[in-house]
């Protein structure tokens, strides 16, 4: 498989996606992937946080290509948002 010239890092807040295998071949990409615990929160805040639900895996893709235009931009040269 293929490496990622662009790798993100990744956090999942729900120890069930460490399971899925989408999960482990963007690891296998070369993005770092950990889950960091947020159990006892009942709410995540922040600009870079998606609510994902399972039935919303099918838009992982998606997801991926969105934080990786925003982290390294959309053309060569054009810096990522801040």
């Amino acid at each position: 498989m293929a490496r990622s010239s662009k790798p993100l890092r990744i956090a999942l807040i729900d120890p069930q996606m460490e399971t899925w295998p989408e999960i482990q071949a963007l690891r296998d990409k070369g993005h770092q992937v950990v889950y960091i615990g947020l159990d006892a929160y009942d709410l995540v805040l922040g600009s870079k946080c998606w609510r994902f639900f399972d039935k919303l895996r099918p838009y992982l893709a998606l997801a991926i290509k969105e934080a990786t235009k925003q982290r390294y931009g959309t053309k060569k040269g054009e810096e990522a948002d801040e």
